[in-house]
């Protein structure tokens, strides 16, 4: 968890820095299009940091559960791993089983699992990450709605952005520079409690049927 807690910070300090650039474009004369620019931008560097540290915890994830066996996992564990190995549990003939009994499949790593299954994609705000946690069995935190509300907006004008709907200049459009201060903030707080919620999942093996006691 180090190197994701220490990639996040990365993620967050070049963000940080960004928004500084704004706050310093801000005050020079005739570079209001050059800050709308910039914050568009910001909108797209959050989300990024959103989508890559959801990656990088759940690819944790999945590393981590790769190395235990089928018997011992979690029964929305045991899910996942059906629904990606046969699509379904009706799917499990008895040679299947025979093959979950002899532990010769392993849950699949991240990368695979989402060649076959739609985890995120440009969609994750706070309804999505809950919703994601619940299907592996992790707790998930009751964020303000104001703090609900700033990652459901950036990420929307990121793909308004992506999608060619609006065009940098218009996309921030009637964001103030403390109003994009509460977008990054927000960000952070979200992004850094969920890190938290995965880092004690994993350590505490909550993904097993029966987390040993530590």
């Amino acid at each position: 968890m180090n190197v994701i807690k220490s990639d996040f910070n990365d993620r967050c300090e070049t963000i940080n820095h960004l928004f500084q650039h704004i706050e310093d474009m801000t005050l020079k004369p005739r570079s209001v299009n050059t800050v709308l620019i910039l914050k568009s931008s910001l909108f797209v560097a959050i989300y990024n940091n959103i989508e890559a540290t959801f990656y990088a915890l759940f690819e944790k994830v999945h590393k981590e559960v790769n190395l235990v066996d089928y018997h011992i996992l979690s029964q929305k564990m045991k899910k996942i791993f059906i629904e990606y190995h046969f699509s379904k549990i009706g799917n499990v003939n008895p040679q299947a089983l025979k093959m979950l009994q002899d532990c010769e499949l392993k849950f699949p790593q991240l990368e695979d699992y989402l060649n076959k299954k739609k985890l995120f994609s440009g969609n994750i705000d706070i309804r999505k990450a809950k919703d994601i946690f619940s299907t592996y069995g992790m707790s998930f935190f009751e964020f303000p709605q104001d703090v609900a509300d700033s990652i459901l907006t950036v990420k929307n004008k990121r793909n308004s952005i992506a999608h060619g709907e609006v065009t940098l200049l218009g996309a921030s459009s009637g964001f103030n520079n403390v109003k994009i201060k509460e977008l990054v903030d927000n960000s952070i707080i979200v992004l850094s409690k969920l890190i938290d919620i995965v880092t004690v999942y994993i350590d505490k093996k909550k993904y097993l049927a029966v987390s040993p006691q530590k």
